[in-house]
């Protein structure tokens, strides 16, 4: 069975043949048995008025064999019984299959009379559709057929040039560009084709442009900024450049790491995680944080909770806003992790601002970077800042459980 916009094209080409081919047909039989009628009337109306004009001939001309002049109350029992029920009816069925004409005759003593016509010998059309209804089937079946493979071959020959934009698109490359046989084309196909090859090869170039960038800035900022990292960890504990120095290079270490997990292509891969295995994970490798800045952690976690996303992408999110609680917040406090009604919040306790002003250089970037993270992640996020507390609020997505 062919798929697709042939099978489409197939299907309204077949259903449009097959309704007008029926409505066709219809009209055709209709057409036949109006006729009938129409002729049987026009005869038993001749007749009539023939009688009419020698109504005063002692000899007036005889009657075919199939009708009948009768008087109104001679009517045969079956007719006058109808024409009790329809008074001004000129055309009977009975139950025994009889088909009867009725028209009135004028004759020279007033008398009502009417001219019956038994014509169920006269319906050919009905006669013949009865002794042909094999036939007619068997042609209409067959037309059926003639008129499906017109249809199929109709849908491939008018399919044929879109199934080949389609498989050209598909196989784009620089060295395969859209075939020169489709851009040619002076249709609608032949313009789409052309702007479908431009706007792929300005794609693949800007993408071949921003992985070549990815890449340098991978390469050419690591090392520079993993020599000053050396360097400012040999200087001593007590020297005050090292002290605000070390969280400006951790600052720009985060940064590089969020913005080139953003851009990379195999980060955008997503996948069902356990999200308090991915939290306890963060926590564990914040270890030497959490003991630096003597923090503590109150979690309330649903153990079985899966997120959809990617693991490299919110483990940096989750990395990232609660090195933000810890940095800022007041070590006499725990810093909050809680899900709760599909919301994952992060609190802290704010220090005072004199404790505080060490670190206020680094809290801008790191907002800015967890925001960055979330929109990716499809995390919406939320924050609220009071004198004495920071919350950080995100909305998950349907959570399932594992």
């Amino acid at each position: 069975m062919p798929k697709g916009i042939t099978k489409s094209l197939f299907v309204m080409l077949f259903t449009m043949t097959f309704l007008v081919s029926l409505i066709y047909a219809s009209m055709a039989v209709i057409f036949a048995y109006v006729t009938e009628d129409a002729l049987i009337e026009r005869l038993l109306l001749n007749q009539a008025r023939i009688l009419s004009l020698h109504a005063n001939v002692a000899q007036p001309p005889p009657l075919p064999n199939y009708m009948s002049l009768y008087e109104q109350q001679n009517l045969p029992k079956v007719i006058a019984n109808e024409l009790e029920k329809k008074p001004n009816a000129t055309e009977i069925f009975t139950n025994d299959g009889e088909h009867y004409h009725l028209t009135p005759v004028t004759l020279a003593d007033d008398t009502d009379t009417i001219l019956v016509a038994t014509v169920t010998e006269l319906l050919v059309v009905t006669t013949l559709a009865t002794e042909l209804v094999s036939l007619f089937i068997s042609v209409f079946l067959g037309l059926l057929v003639f008129a499906a493979a017109i249809a199929f071959l109709g849908a491939k020959v008018i399919a044929k040039p879109l199934k080949q934009l389609t498989a050209q698109v598909k196989s784009y490359s620089k060295v395969t560009p859209v075939a020169a046989n489709i851009l040619k084309r002076d249709d609608e196909i032949g313009y789409l084709a052309s702007q479908l090859n431009n706007t792929m090869g300005k794609l693949i170039t800007t993408l071949e442009r921003e992985q070549a960038f990815t890449s340098d800035v991978s390469h050419e900022l690591r090392t520079p900024v993993s020599i000053l990292n050396n360097a400012i960890t040999l200087l001593p504990d007590s020297s005050q450049d090292k002290t605000l120095m070390q969280p400006c290079i951790k600052d720009i270490t985060d940064i590089l790491d969020a913005l080139l997990a953003l851009a990379r292509t195999e980060n955008q891969n997503v996948n069902d995680l356990n999200l308090c295995h991915l939290i306890e994970k963060t926590v564990l490798d914040l270890d030497s944080l959490i003991n630096q800045h003597n923090a503590q952690l109150d979690i309330e976690l649903t153990t079985n909770t899966l997120v959809t996303g990617n693991e490299q992408i919110i483990s940096m999110l989750v990395r990232n806003a609660l090195e933000n609680a810890i940095y800022h917040g007041d070590c006499n406090y725990p810093v909050s992790i809680m899900l709760r009604d599909n919301k994952l919040c992060i609190s802290n306790m704010v220090m005072d601002a004199d404790q505080d002003v060490a670190q206020q250089h680094r809290f801008g970037h790191g907002h800015k970077l967890i925001a960055k993270l979330a929109d990716n992640t499809g995390w919406l996020m939320k924050k609220s800042i009071s004198q004495q507390k920071y919350l950080l609020e995100f909305q998950l997505p349907a959570l399932s459980t594992s």
